[in-house]
């Protein structure tokens, strides 16, 4: 028998899971275990269009009540799947990897264990937020920050990390830029990875691989074990942030991409930089979504373009940041500018000529001009700030799209939404490629296309797809679900896979379904196409 056709372990019989509540209930408090109908439901809930309901929750507040909830679960047989914080949009948010799971949620762990200043680290529990970590860092005078995502202030900062998810600055990176893991297997054994293994190691948070094999990656969109706590390495603070921008036209993305490569190559970017098309920089700004609300999908292109004058775009549009001392930015400025001459102008912008940019808008608020320069300078502000570490949910505001009815971002996972992400090479070709195949299927699907390139290494891109739809809309519901499987299908035939995906009961070949948050899952995996695409090619 193959492993592409081995059968997965079963769950214990339902009857078994009152006497693991109960357990639970006496190690961990009758307060940190949840098994209502409205609290697996509330817990289940998420912007996907189904997803699987745990059959309980438990809370430990300790890597040992982690211990403590794992041996029970191995006990009475019962599945396991653990979340940071359950800020996981887009991709399953806190719902569980497969029906019946118990839910471990690791909220409760929300210690900032230690901040060394010196070496420019962190050591965190999975509970704790980029807000918390920001907040912390400003409140003691650091001269530290942390790389964020758009994700908002309180998601998780290793739940994203073992995502392996990726922010805005140097160290966007973030999977390259943590160590030192404390791990919980599935037997209720504690390990350490890298140096933390060994008594009194000196080296354990600054240095990544340790000695022998590197088995960290393990950790990440696996089911081995639920991570209790983690280093993470902070960025020295810049005196002065600068951000670039640009506008380019739909023929000059494939250039663009070329020259960035380029740059990012030489080390002159290291910043990840983003390019985003007119649709999804238009989808963060609400005052948007009365106009396109009630208007044809996919949107006219009269409309678009008219939405996309209006707010001052191009077709696609690039940010990116710059970090370092004054002289050092101004030689980095110059050769920026210099590498995209032929394709326009690279607007250069740090904090103070935004505050100088506002107070001028605010004065000139009677005038048309004057509230376009207020819309335009307020959505160059929250970008800018995710370059300088401040976590914020501007990026959210995407979730309205579409929905003259859509809640807020505190309430998103009432909304439709699905991101798939799938990575390509930093080429002119593969980027025509992605982007023509995104369109098309967009087209035939009915829905906006509504894509950004991040360049996140200096050799790779992830394209990340959003996906708008009406919950409430059953048609459009399935048709959404039919699309995330058109571009799983048909990106991955031309051999562009996704960097993170989502659980899935309806597996498909080229969907690998993963985990949420933590990605962990342990006493019964749900199917993973991932493996079994592996498995073929053995």
């Amino acid at each position: 028998m193959t492993a592409a056709t081995a059968p997965l372990p079963q769950l214990a019989s339902p009857s078994q899971l009152p006497a693991a509540l109960e357990a639970w209930r006496q190690a961990l408090g009758s307060d940190n275990v949840l098994a209502s109908d409205a609290d697996c439901q509330r817990y289940a809930q998420t912007t996907l269009p189904s997803a699987p309901r745990p059959a309980g929750i438990v809370r430990p507040a300790s890597t040992h009540e982690v211990q403590q909830a794992v041996k029970i679960a191995a006990r009475f047989g019962i599945g396991l799947h653990a979340i940071s914080r359950g800020k996981n949009w887009g991709y399953g948010d806190m719902c569980p990897g497969a029906p019946g799971e118990v839910i471990v949620d690791l909220r409760r762990m929300d210690r900032i264990v230690e901040v060394h200043e010196d070496l420019a680290y962190a050591v965190v529990e999975p509970g704790v937020s980029q807000g918390q970590m920001h907040e912390h860092l400003l409140s003691t005078g650091s001269r530290l920050m942390l790389d964020v995502t758009g994700a908002g202030p309180t998601a998780s900062i290793v739940g994203n990390t073992l995502q392996r998810g990726f922010g805005h600055t140097p160290y966007g990176d973030h999977f390259a830029h943590c160590c030192n893991l404390e791990v919980v297997l599935p037997s209720g054994e504690i390990i350490n990875t890298g140096f933390g293994r060994f008594p009194n190691a000196q080296a354990a948070h600054v240095f990544k691989w340790g000695l022998g094999p590197h088995i960290d990656g393990l950790f990440t969109q696996s089911n081995a074990g639920i991570v209790t706590r983690m280093t993470i390495h902070l960025m020295p603070r810049s005196p002065v942030i600068e951000a670039f921008a640009m506008r380019l036209t739909e023929e000059q993305l494939a250039e663009a991409v070329e020259i960035l490569r380029e740059l990012r190559l030489a080390d002159v970017v290291r910043s990840t930089v983003h390019i985003g098309n007119d649709l999804r920089v238009l989808s963060s700004r609400e005052r948007f979504r009365e106009a396109v609300a009630n208007a044809p999908c996919p949107l006219p292109d009269e409309l678009r373009t008219a939405l996309r004058q209006q707010a001052g775009l191009g077709c696609w549009n690039m940010f990116g940041g710059l970090y370092g001392e004054k002289p050092l930015r101004r030689g980095t400025r110059q050769v920026v500018r210099r590498a995209f001459a032929r394709l326009g102008r690279v607007v250069f912008f740090n904090r103070a000529k935004l505050q100088w940019g506002q107070k001028v808008a605010s004065r000139l608020q009677r005038l048309r001009f004057g509230r376009r320069l207020q819309e335009t300078l307020e959505g160059a502000s929250g970008a800018f700030e995710l370059l300088e570490g401040v976590p914020t949910s501007e990026h959210l505001r995407g979730v309205g799209w579409r929905s003259p009815n859509a809640p807020d971002v505190e309430s998103i996972r009432h909304a439709g939404l699905m991101w798939f992400s799938p990575v390509l090479p930093m080429t002119a070709s593969a980027a025509n490629d992605v982007v023509a195949q995104v369109e098309a299927l967009s087209s035939q699907h009915g829905f906006d296309a509504l894509m950004t390139l991040s360049a996140v290494s200096p050799r790779a891109m992830c394209c990340v797809i959003s996906i708008h739809y009406a919950k409430s809309d059953a048609t459009e519901t399935k048709r959404a679900e039919q699309f995330y499987r058109a571009l799983s299908d048909e990106l991955g035939s031309s051999g562009y896979l996704p960097y993170r995906t989502r659980p899935t009961t309806t597996p498909s070949p080229l969907i690998p379904a993963n985990l949420n948050s933590l990605g962990v899952d342990f006493g019964r995996a749900p199917e993973r196409e991932a493996d079994r695409v592996a498995a073929r090619s053995l």
